[in-house]
């Protein structure tokens, strides 16, 4: 009896080891997935990297040099622009930080990151 107890607490010590681990290791939108995206790279790809992005208008006046629909994907700080060609595949991309503003707004893995160091930073700005 006193053995199933110990790996009973030992499965749940690994479990919540391994979600501390999964949890802190931040969203899929980071510049190792930046450095991933290709020219040429269809959508639905970029899509089952990043998952869904949004249109971006803005994205136009920051980077005016670039051409094709603007799709903006959100990460923790960090943000990636990928634009798409007609035929949906990636004719540019590009990285960014961003702060929070307002306090309350801070995501606690963000502040965690943020002290250990191990936030995203962009690579293209």
């Amino acid at each position: 009896m006193r053995t199933a107890k110990l790996i009973v607490a030992a499965g749940l010590v690994a479990f919540a080891i391994a979600f501390g681990l999964w949890w802190l290791s931040g969203p899929p939108v980071n510049p190792s997935n930046f450095a991933r995206i290709h020219d040429g790279m269809p959508k639905s790809e970029v899509v089952a990297l990043l998952g869904e992005g949004s249109p971006w208008a803005h994205a136009n006046m920051k980077w005016p040099e670039r051409k094709g629909e603007p799709i903006r994907y959100v990460g923790e700080g960090y943000d990636i622009v990928v634009w798409y060609d007609p035929a949906q595949q990636v004719a540019g991309k590009a990285d960014s930080d961003w702060i929070y503003r307002w306090t309350f707004d801070v995501p606690l893995r963000y502040k965690i990151r943020r002290e250990f160091g191990y936030l995203h930073r962009a690579v293209s700005e």
